[in-house]
C-alpha cells in the first residue's frame, strides 16, 4: 500500500476535449451540464479530506448516461488520459497502490461513477489499481455507515509510522498473519487503513505472497545460520533486507512488514525458517 502524487491536469480542458470528440447527441448533452460538472470538480478538491460529504449533483438520466458514456466509450483524449494515469512518471511504480501485489492495469473510480457520474472522467478520481482490487473487492463500494472505507491514493498520505505488521508464530509449522496497528496520533487514518485492509482481504492475500517469499529465503538463510549457528546473524540479514525494501517501497508495503516480522521472531531465525508454512 502506498500513496501516489496527484495527477496534474487541466480537468476542464480534458472535459472539453472529450466533448469535442463525441458524436450525435452526446456533445450537446455534455455541454449543457458543463458548468455543473466543473463546479463539482471544484467541490471535490475543496472536500479532499472529507469526500464522504460530497452529494451527487442533480442532473437528468440522459445526462448521467452521457457522462458515463464519456468514460466507457473512449475517445482519443480519454485513451490518452487513461494511458497517462496507468503509467505515471514514477521510477518505482510497478504495483497496485491499493495492495502492493499486482500490476495496475485498470482505473478505479474512487467515488463510483454509478453514484456520482459527474466524476466519471475527473483525473483526480481515477486511480490506477489492479483488476483484482477493482473488480473482486472494491467495485462500486465507497462508504459504509457514512464513512470512507478505502484509502484515496492521491489524497491520503501515509504518516511516518509502521501501520502494517506481520505476526510470526512458530509451531510445527510457520504461521503468518498481517494486521493494521493503530496509532493514537492518527486515529482516523488508522481506522480508514484498517477498513481498506479488511475490505480488500489483504491479510489472506499478503499471506499467500509471504509464503512464496519464505520458501525462496530458506536456502540463503540456512547458509547464514550455518556459519555461527547464531539466530542474530539471520535476524540482522532480515532487518537489513527490510531496511533496503523500505527505501524503495515505503514503510507499509507487505514485504517490509514481512521481513521485519521474521527478524523479530527468534524461533524463526533460530532454525525455524526450515519449517513448512501453515
Amino acid at each position: 500500500m502506498r500513496s501516489l502524487p496527484a495527477p496534474i491536469y487541466d480537468s476542464v480542458l480534458i472535459y472539453d476535449s472529450i466533448v469535442k470528440e463525441k458524436r450525435r447527441f452526446t456533445p450537446k448533452r455534455l455541454k449543457k451540464i458543463r458548468t455543473d460538472v466543473h463546479d463539482a470538480y471544484r467541490s471535490y478538491m475543496a472536500h479532499s479530506y472529507c469526500l464522504e460529504k460530497l452529494a451527487p449533483i442533480t442532473i437528468l438520466p440522459l445526462h448521467v448516461k452521457s457522462l458515463i458514456h464519456a468514460y466507457v466509450t473512449e475517445t482519443k483524449s480519454m485513451r490518452s488520459l487513461r494511458a497517462d494515469l496507468l503509467k505515471p512518471d514514477l521510477d518505482d511504480f510497478a504495483h497496485c497502490p491499493y495492495c502492493g501485489i499486482n500490476e495496475p492495469r485498470t482505473l478505479d473510480h474512487y467515488i463510483p461513477k454509478e453514484s456520482h457520474p459527474e466524476f466519471s472522467i475527473f483525473p483526480l478520481n481515477l486511480i490506477p489499481i489492479c483488476n483484482q482490487c477493482n473488480s473482486t473487492y472494491k467495485g462500486v463500494k465507497f462508504l459504509s455507515a457514512g464513512k470512507r472505507i478505502f484509502l484515496h491514493s492521491y489524497l491520503d498520505a501515509f504518516p511516518d509510522f509502521y501501520f502494517v505488521v506481520a505476526d510470526i508464530s512458530i509451531g510445527t509449522k510457520i504461521e503468518i498473519n498481517f494486521k493494521i496497528e493503530s496509532n493514537p496520533a492518527y486515529l482516523e487514518f488508522s481506522r480508514l487503513l484498517a477498513e481498506h485492509f479488511n475490505c480488500l482481504n489483504l491479510n489472506d492475500r499478503f499471506k499467500y505472497q509471504a509464503s512464496v517469499e519464505i520458501k525462496v529465503l530458506r536456502s540463503s538463510l540456512h547458509r547464514i545460520y550455518q556459519v555461527n549457528s547464531d539466530f542474530s546473524d539471520v535476524a540482522q540479514e532480515l532487518n537489513q533486507e527490510a531496511d533496503d525494501l523500505k527505501k524503495v517501497l515505503g514503510k507499509n508495503h507487505w514485504k517490509v512488514a514481512l521481513f521485519r516480522g521474521l527478524a523479530r521472531s527468534r524461533e524463526y531465525c533460530d532454525g525455524g525458517y526450515a519449517k513448512l508454512i501453515k
